[in-house]
C-alpha cells in the first residue's frame, strides 16, 4: 500500500514538474526583465534535475535521494524568499521535495502555502493528507472542541474563497428578490432563503479574516519541539513527548523569543519561536 502511495505521488510530481515554469511567467508578466526571467527558468531546471536525480537514487536504494529532494527544495525556496515567486506550483513542487526528503513540518508548511492559492486543487490536498499521515505525537482535540467542530462545520471546514463564492451568489440572488420584489411583491416571501446563507457564510469569513490577522496559522518546522507551560525553557514540559514536525496551530502570545500557540485540538502550549513559520506566503 505504501509503495503503491508512493507511486502515485512520484506520477503526480511528474506530471506537475513543468507548472512551476508557466507560473513564474504568469507571474512575472512585463515587468520582469528577460534577465530575471532567464534566472528564475534556471533556478527552476535546477530544482526539477535534482529532484529527479533524487527519484532515480531512491530506486536504487532506500534514502539515496535525500540529499537530492532537499537541494532540490533549497532552489525552490531560493525562488520564493529571494526571487519573489509566489504561485501553488512553486510551493507545491517545494512540499513534495521535503516530503520526499524526509522534512515532514517544511512539507506541510508548504502544502498549507500551496492552498492559500488553490484552495480546492486535490493533489495539494491529498499530498498534504500524505505528509500529516507521518506525524507522531498529535494532540487530540478536546470535547468542547469537537462538539463546536461538529456544530459549527460550515465555518471550519469550508474554505474562505468558497465561503466569499457562496456570499457573492447569495448577495446576487438576494438583490434579485429585492429588485424582482418592486414589480412583484409577493416573491418577497423568499427573502431569508438567501439571506439566512448570506449572514452566515459572511460572518464566518469574517471571523476568518479577524482571526487570520489576530492568531496567525503556523506549522512547526523543527523536527522536535518540546513545548512548555511557560515562556521559557524553566518551565515545564506541556506534553509527555516533543511536538513533531508538521504539526499545525495558531499564534495567540509572544514573550521575546517564545509563541503561545493554540494547536488544532485546542491546546494552548509555549514553544520557541525558532521552532515554527507562519503560513501566510506574506510573511516571507
Amino acid at each position: 500500500m505504501k509503495k503503491s502511495r508512493a507511486i502515485l505521488l512520484s506520477l503526480r510530481i511528474i506530471l506537475l514538474l513543468t507548472l512551476p515554469l508557466m507560473g513564474l511567467l504568469a507571474q512575472s508578466g512585463t515587468t520582469t526583465s528577460e534577465e530575471e526571467t532567464s534566472e528564475n527558468s534556471r533556478l527552476v531546471l535546477l530544482a526539477e534535475d535534482s529532484y529527479l536525480k533524487g527519484l532515480e537514487l531512491e530506486e536504487e536504494r532506500k534514502g539515496a535521494g535525500r540529499d537530492d529532494f532537499l537541494k532540490s527544495a533549497a532552489y525552490y525556496k531560493t525562488l520564493i524568499e529571494e526571487r519573489g515567486i509566489l504561485n501553488e506550483h512553486i510551493f507545491f513542487n517545494q512540499g513534495n521535495a521535503y516530503l520526499n526528503g524526509g522534512e515532514t513540518g517544511e512539507a506541510v508548511l508548504s502544502y498549507n502555502r500551496a492552498l492559500r492559492f488553490a484552495p480546492m486543487n486535490k493533489a495539494i490536498r491529498y499530498n498534504l493528507h500524505q505528509a500529516e499521515e507521518k506525524i507522531g505525537n498529535r494532540i487530540s482535540s478536546s470535547s468542547p472542541e469537537e462538539i463546536k467542530r461538529i456544530l459549527f462545520f460550515f465555518h471550519y471546514d469550508i474554505t474562505g474563497k468558497m465561503k466569499g463564492l457562496i456570499l457573492l451568489i447569495m448577495s446576487l440572488i438576494l438583490w434579485g428578490i429585492l429588485i424582482t420584489g418592486l414589480y412583484k411583491p409577493a416573491i418577497r416571501r423568499f427573502i431569508l432563503i438567501p439571506l439566512i446563507p448570506a449572514l452566515i457564510f459572511g460572518t464566518s469569513l469574517l471571523v476568518e479574516v479577524v482571526s487570520e490577522r489576530l492568531h496567525p496559522q503556523l506549522v512547526l518546522t523543527a523536527e522536535k519541539t518540546v513545548a512548555r507551560k511557560g515562556d521559557s525553557a524553566s518551565y515545564a514540559p506541556a506534553f509527555d513527548a516533543p511536538l513533531e514536525g508538521g504539526t499545525s496551530g495558531k499564534m495567540m502570545d509572544e514573550q521575546g523569543e517564545w509563541w503561545l500557540i493554540r494547536l488544532e485540538g485546542g491546546i494552548e502550549c509555549w514553544i520557541p519561536g525558532e521552532n515554527a513559520a507562519f503560513v501566510d506566503p506574506a510573511s516571507l
